[in-house]
C-alpha cells in the first residue's frame, strides 16, 4: 500500500499504470489464467468498445488533463486514440452502440477532442458512419413483431445512441436523428394487446429474455424498469429532450405513460423498484409487488429514481420529485445487493448518483451520502491489485476477482466519479451513464 500519499495521488498512480498498452492486454489476459473455463465474463478487455476497451481510457486521461491542466495526460489519450484507428482500419466496428459500437468510439473522441480541436476528420467520418446505422437499425426494428431490450435500452440500444447525439451541439443533422429515436421511443412507450389485456410496448417476450434462469422464472414475460436495460433510459432521453425544447409528437403523453407504468410497478410496501417484474403484475393490479431491489445504477431503485427525477424536471411536478427523493433518502446507509467498487452494479455507480441527487436538489443529505459512498469505494482499493480496484463479479454463486479497464464494470469507471470531487473536474463522461443534464 502507497503510505503518506492523498487519494489524489493514488488515483493518478493507478492511472499512469494504464497508459502501457502491453501492460493492460497483459494483466487483463490473467482473467482467463486464474478462472480457467468460467467463460466470456473473464475476457475484460474488448479493445474497441466503451464498456471495456480503449475508448473508456481516452475520456479518463482526457479528464484528468482538464483537471491537472497537464497535457502529459492528453498526449496518453492520443495513444490510444491512435490504437482505436489501428483496430478500426484492421477489423471494423461491430454495431452502432454507445457501450460496444461506433456512438461509444465517437463519444470517446468527442471527449478527447476538446471541444473539438483534434480529430475533426475523424470524428466526422463516426457521426456520419453512426446516422447511416441508426436508420438501419430504426429500419429493422420496423420489421419486428416484438420488442427486445437492446432495440431500446442504454447499453446496446438506441437511448444510449441519442444521449450520445445530445453532445452534438447546434448540427441539424444530429437533431434530425435525435427526432427519429424520439419518434421510435413514444411508440415504444404506448400499448399493444396481450391476451386480451393492454400492456406497454416496452414489454419483453419469454423468447427474448438474456438468460435461460429468466426465462425459467418469467414464462409470460417482463417489464424492465432498471437503466441499464430497462425503460428508464428512454424517460431520461424523452425529457431531456423536452426539457430542451426537442419535441416531437406525442412527447408529453410518452413521458407521462412511462412515468405512470413505472409508479405502477413499485413494490407496495417501500420505495423501492426492482428491475425485471413479471408481467402478470402489471396485469393483475391485485398481485403484490415486492421485487428485491439492487442499490446499483444498471437495476434497483437507483437507476429509476433518477429517471423519475429527470422526468419530474420536464413536467414540473413537484409530488414526482418528491417521490424520487424520498426513494433515494429512504435508502440512506442501507445500500443493497453491492460487492464491487464498479459503476455498473457497484459503489462507484451509485456514489455518483447520489451527487447527481443533490446537484439536481441541493438537499444536503445526498451529498453527505455521496460521500460517505464514495469513502466505501476507497475500502476496495489495493496497491497489490493491477489495477488498484478490481471488477467483482457473482458467477454460479461464486465471487470473480477480474482485472478490467473500461467504464462499466472496470477501472475507468471507478476513477471517473472519485475523480467528479475535484475542483475543475469535467462531467461529460457521466453522459455514457445518462446521468448528464
Amino acid at each position: 500500500m502507497l503510505k503518506n500519499v492523498t487519494t489524489e495521488q493514488r488515483l493518478r498512480h493507478i492511472a499512469k499504470r494504464l497508459t502501457d498498452v502491453a501492460y493492460i492486454h497483459m494483466e487483463s489476459e490473467r482473467n482467463e489464467e486464474n478462472y480457467k473455463g468460467v467463460g466470456r465474463i473473464t475476457q475484460t478487455l474488448s479493445p474497441l468498445t466503451l464498456s471495456h476497451g480503449y475508448p473508456s481510457l481516452c475520456v479518463l486521461f482526457s479528464n484528468l488533463g482538464i483537471i491537472d491542466n497537464n497535457m502529459n495526460w492528453m498526449e496518453n489519450s492520443n495513444v490510444y486514440v491512435g490504437e482505436i484507428v489501428k483496430w478500426i482500419n484492421e477489423r471494423g466496428i461491430q454495431g452502432a452502440s454507445l457501450f460496444s459500437g461506433t456512438a461509444g468510439i465517437a463519444f470517446a473522441i468527442r471527449i478527447a477532442s476538446l471541444d473539438g480541436q483534434y480529430y475533426s476528420k475523424l470524428q466526422r467520418s463516426l457521426d456520419e458512419y453512426l446516422y447511416e446505422q441508426i436508420d438501419k437499425t430504426l429500419a429493422v426494428i420496423k420489421k419486428k413483431k416484438a420488442t427486445e431490450m437492446f432495440d431500446y435500452d442504454v447499453v446496446e440500444g438506441l437511448t444510449g445512441i441519442a444521449n450520445y447525439l445530445f453532445l452534438i451541439r447546434n448540427d441539424n443533422t444530429s437533431e434530425l436523428f435525435i427526432r427519429k429515436i424520439l419518434d421510435y421511443l413514444v411508440t415504444l412507450s404506448s400499448y399493444k394487446d396481450y391476451n386480451n389485456y393492454k400492456i406497454p410496448n416496452w414489454h419483453i417476450l419469454n423468447e427474448h429474455l438474456f438468460s435461460d434462469h429468466e426465462k425459467g422464472i418469467f414464462k409470460d414475460g417482463i417489464l424492465n424498469v432498471g437503466l441499464s436495460h430497462g425503460i428508464a433510459g428512454p424517460l431520461i432521453i424523452l425529457s431531456k429532450a423536452y426539457n430542451r425544447g426537442l419535441i416531437v409528437e406525442g412527447h408529453l403523453e410518452a413521458i407521462n405513460r412511462i412515468v405512470g407504468d413505472i409508479l405502477r410497478l413499485k413494490n407496495h410496501n417501500s420505495n423501492n423498484w426492482g428491475g425485471m417484474i413479471n408481467i402478470n403484475n402489471y396485469i393483475d393490479t391485485n398481485m403484490i409487488i415486492n421485487e428485491p431491489s439492487r442499490s446499483a445504477w444498471c437495476y434497483g431503485t437507483p437507476g429509476t429514481a433518477f429517471a423519475l427525477l429527470c422526468a419530474a424536471e420536464a413536467l414540473n411536478d413537484l409530488e414526482l420529485l418528491g417521490l424520487a427523493k424520498q426513494a433515494m433518502l429512504d435508502l440512506i446507509g442501507k445500500e443493497e445487493g453491492l460487492f464491487s467498487p464498479t459503476f455498473c452494479h457497484g459503489y462507484a455507480g451509485i456514489t455518483y448518483i447520489y451527487k447527481r441527487f443533490y446537484e439536481k436538489t441541493l438537499d444536503i443529505r445526498f451529498l453527505e451520502e455521496s460521500h460517505r459512498l464514495k469513502e466505501k469505494t476507497l475500502e476496495y482499493f489495493n496497491e497489490a491489485n493491477s489495477f488498484g480496484f478490481l471488477d467483482i463479479e457473482l458467477k454460479d454463486n461464486n465471487l470473480l476477482k477480474l482485472n478490467s479497464i473500461g467504464i462499466l464494470q472496470g477501472i475507468t469507471g471507478v476513477l471517473l466519479p472519485l475523480l467528479s470531487f475535484e475542483e475543475n473536474s469535467p462531467s461529460t463522461w457521466s453522459a455514457a451513464f445518462l446521468l448528464d443534464d
